[in-house]
């Protein structure tokens, strides 16, 4: 009996709007330009604004594999679209004009949010919400004006989001399940739409804000083959080495004093120029050789030769000869080069994709008192 509910419910709503337009039905035009039209049904015409992009600052890079579920870290305020590597969103409004013999008889506005949840880890699913909230109607039809949510996607699949009656002041929620073939790379364009219906008026379509575009592969040694994932490759991910972790603050001392000493502040967001992964092992071996070609320093026992940029980017020292490098624990060194892999297969950084580099220096962590040379090695 609790299934039938929504239903009466539903038919209720419907039959209370439909006796707000009997009036109408029955009501002799007042003018010749409120005849009805003679073509069929009236129009539904719309028309959305076009959201700015939020500014990079403002956006919040985050780590897909420790961010909690079902919590975007991004937030779109009024007027604006935003995305990292594994989120989106957008926030638009559009009017809609209910014509008559192509005259506006009426008018209602939409307030549009949408989101999008990318899988960094299965590109076969991934989620798509949009929330639509009618308000300001000004004629009987807009208080039943029906939204039917779908995806437009140039080679996925998705499910509907399904068709609500947008009753005035109540947000509708509409939520699609995405699935992308993603065998090897494809790089996608998606944008939600809806198509819009109200009584004695021909349907109208209207772009649910703007198109964004995700990236699925299913590259070896980033996830399991046969799940691949998804990411906005357009967003730039930056990874952070705190020199108040024990594990790898000799790193991190390391690369701050090559960002701060070098001719180029490589990796350092917002200065231009990020560092581009390899995983290239022939290369990332040239890079070790150059950069690491010096004499061991004297009572080094338990170091290893870190160099930055990184041996594992395209900007090593095999192709770059501004680089540093830096005999420091070989622990730190292993655990940092680990943590980072870990990291940009997170976010799905393939060969030749940009990241960033932050070191992030806790209040009152105190640097060495000096590094064991010989550093900036590549300028000597």
């Amino acid at each position: 009996m609790t299934g039938k509910r929504p239903i009466r419910a539903r038919a209720a709503a419907l039959a209370a709007a439909a006796a707000m337009l009997l009036p109408l039905a029955l009501s002799a035009p007042a003018s010749a330009d409120d005849q009805p039209h003679k073509g069929g049904s009236d129009a539904i015409v719309t028309k959305a604004t076009e959201p700015e992009k939020l500014p990079a600052d403002k956006i919040e890079a985050t780590d897909a594999t420790t961010q909690a579920p079902g919590v975007m870290a991004i937030d779109c305020p009024a007027n604006t679209y935003a995305f990292n590597r594994t989120e989106s969103c957008s926030n638009t409004k559009a009017q809609i004009q209910f014509l008559l013999n192509g005259k506006v008889r009426g008018t209602a506005q939409l307030d549009i949010d949408t989101t999008a949840e990318l899988n960094p880890r299965d590109r076969r699913k991934w989620n798509q919400q949009v929330d639509i909230t009618l308000t300001r109607p000004t004629i009987p039809e807009a208080y039943l004006v029906d939204a039917t949510v779908s995806l437009n996607c140039s080679s996925c699949t998705a499910t509907t989001g399904g068709s609500k009656i947008l009753f005035p002041g109540q947000k509708q929620t509409f939520k699609m399940e995405v699935s992308s073939p993603g065998k090897d790379l494809v790089v996608d364009t998606l944008r939600p739409q809806a198509v819009l219906t109200a009584p004695r008026h021909d349907t109208g379509t209207l772009a649910l804000g703007p198109a964004f575009r995700p990236r699925c592969d299913s590259t070896p040694r980033i996830t399991d083959k046969r799940y691949g994932g998804c990411v906005y490759p357009q967003f730039t991910p930056t990874w952070e080495i705190s020199v108040g972790d024990p594990k790898v603050a000799a790193v991190g001392w390391h690369v701050d004093w090559a960002q701060r000493n070098l001719k180029t502040p490589w990796g350092v967001r917002g200065k231009g120029h990020p560092l581009h992964r390899t995983t290239n092992q022939a290369l990332q071996n040239a890079n070790r050789r150059v950069a690491c070609r010096v004499p061991r320093p004297p009572n080094s026992e338990g170091q290893t030769c870190d160099e930055y940029p990184f041996a594992a980017t395209h900007e090593g020292a095999s192709k770059n000869p501004d680089y540093s490098c830096h005999f420091l624990n070989g622990d730190n060194n292993s655990k940092e080069g680990s943590f980072r892999k870990a990291y940009l297969n997170s976010q799905r950084v393939l060969e030749r994709d940009a990241f960033w580099v932050k070191v992030v220096k806790p209040t009152g962590v105190a640097p060495p008192p000096s590094l064991l040379g010989p550093v900036g090695c590549g300028q000597d």
